[in-house]
């Protein structure tokens, strides 16, 4: 969905995902993934979209001794707290890259994920939601269609 409200970035109009649960629980995540494959497709969607790995995509780990932090974690001390509507999540919700390469990585995840897992399908549709060029605010939406491996 598009985000109406200011983000903690200053921005307006950002795209939003949330996750739901079985007794109707919601939280606001940067990626998320729900169905057949999900388990292989979650650990892709989140190397392939936090902000270490995004920026610094063909860099090695030079020593399996090196620890890498979470860069997707929000600070302690930047944490908001106080009342329910003015707390702020413990990891960022929203990830730092266009719509372009957002389209291109999770199609490359469902690729990854249809070469493994056999009842994901044949054909993966991403819905890109913008708002018109015109300046009058109306959602536009781009439709884009990638095959996947047929089993």
């Amino acid at each position: 969905g598009i985000d109406q409200q200011e983000s903690h970035d200053g921005r307006c109009g950002s795209g939003a995902v949330y996750v739901y649960d079985a007794i109707g629980s919601y939280e606001r995540v940067a990626v998320a993934s729900a169905g057949t494959g999900r388990e292989l497709l979650q650990p892709i969607l989140d190397r392939l979209f936090s902000g270490q790995f995004q920026n610094q995509a063909d860099k090695q780990i030079e020593s399996r001794d090196e620890i890498s932090r979470d860069t997707m974690a929000v600070p302690a001390g930047k944490q908001r707290m106080g009342v329910a509507g003015s707390l702020r999540p413990p990891v960022q919700t929203t990830v730092n890259c266009s719509w372009e390469e957002a389209v291109n990585n999770v199609a490359r995840a469902y690729q990854s994920v249809a070469e493994r897992e056999i009842s994901v399908g044949d054909e993966i549709v991403i819905c890109v939601v913008k708002t018109s060029e015109t300046g009058d605010g109306s959602p536009v939406v781009d439709v884009f269609s990638y095959p996947l491996k047929k089993h």
